[in-house]
This record gives structure tokens, C-alpha cells and sequence, in this order.
């Protein structure tokens, strides 16, 4: 079991053992409704092991037993504008083959200098995996975007002794991801093991 604050403190997540995860509106002194669940089946509910907010608190990430990273979105329900935000599921990958040791939200700056959000996992298999984290912008058609896969995979980087692996602001180790201070304009290259 994990908890975590959103870092606006409007949400606290709690994750249990069965792969569910509940989300209570500080502000509010409410449960949401509904709960999300890691796997599409109630049969499979791998152990969420840890789950991190980004920084806009509208974005929740997990990372299971079953080696795989789920991201959750404060969003509207099936892209429908007319009902209320709510957490809801967003997208879910399983690259790696070992279990994961960390994840760790990003930022870059895309062709328009606009910042977009990614999310970075890394694991005993010895492989850094680099996500895109697709947002809906105010004049997004949303008809156009599937709401369950909103974490596409970008890049797998293999980590070891020899290979230094450069990311944005981000340090990189066998066993664990985190972010070094936002500097934009300089390229950050730690590789430790």
C-alpha cells in the first residue's frame, strides 16, 4: 500500500494491494466515486508498488508487480466536456521485462516552446524507458484522441557501466530516477550504478 499528496495538496491517492487506487479531494472531504484500476481485468490486480503526482497535480503515475507504468489523468470522463473532472485512466505500458525501480516525472520544451510533460521508468532489466504524456490543449479536438492511450512510448535506452544516457534534467541510476533542478537551457548526463 502507498499514498501520496498531489503537490497542490487537492488530492490525496491512496493505492491498495489489489491494484486499486482511491483518490480523496482534500478540499472537498470527499472519496471520488469511482476507483481506478491498473489492469483492464478484475482478475489481474497486480500490487502497485509506487505512484508519484507531476508537478501540475493532474497527472498520476503507478508502477506495478507486473512490471508495467500506468498513467491516470484529472480529465473528463470518455472526453465528454458536458460532465465533471474526475480521475480516470489514461494509458498503460509494459516494456519491461524485471521489476521496475522508479519513476519519475519530466519536462521539455517541444518545437513551440511549449513545455511538454514526460514520464521516465527505469528497472532491473537495466532499461530506461521514455514516455510522452499526450495533454489536451484548450482548441484539442478531442474526438480525435483516444482517452485510454494518452502515454505513448518514445524511446528505451539500455543503462549500464559503460553507456552514459542523457536526458533532460534527469538523473538515472540501476535503482533509482529523479529529477535534477529545472535548468532549460543546459543538458543534464548522470548515469551512476
Amino acid at each position: 500500500m502507498c499514498i501520496d499528496f498531489s503537490p497542490d495538496g487537492r488530492f490525496l491517492s491512496v493505492c491498495t494491494k489489489i491494484g486499486t487506487i482511491h483518490m480523496y479531494e482534500v478540499k472537498d472531504k470527499k472519496w471520488q466515486k469511482n476507483f481506478l484500476l491498473v489492469s483492464e481485468t478484475d482478475k489481474a490486480k497486480p500490487r502497485i508498488s509506487f505512484q508519484i503526482f507531476a508537478s501540475d497535480s493532474k497527472h498520476l503515475a503507478t508502477m506495478d508487480e507486473d512490471y508495467s507504468v500506468c498513467l491516470f489523468t484529472h480529465d473528463h470522463r470518455f472526453n465528454d466536456t458536458t460532465k465533471e473532472k474526475e480521475w480516470v485512466f489514461a494509458g498503460k505500458h509494459r516494456i519491461h521485462h524485471a521489476p521496475i525501480r522508479s519513476i519519475s516525472f519530466g519536462e521539455s520544451l517541444d518545437d513551440r516552446n511549449e513545455i511538454k510533460l514526460k514520464l521516465f521508468s527505469v528497472a532491473e532489466d537495466m532499461k530506461l524507458v521514455e514516455y510522452d504524456v499526450i495533454e489536451f490543449k484548450a482548441n484539442t479536438d478531442r474526438s480525435k484522441v483516444d482517452p485510454y492511450d494518452r502515454l505513448k512510448l518514445k524511446s528505451v535506452f539500455p543503462v549500464n557501466m559503460q553507456l552514459k544516457v542523457c536526458v533532460d534534467r534527469t538523473r538515472v541510476c540501476s535503482l533509482c530516477l529523479y529529477l535534477v533542478p529545472n535548468k532549460p537551457l543546459q543538458r543534464r548526463c548522470l548515469v551512476d550504478d
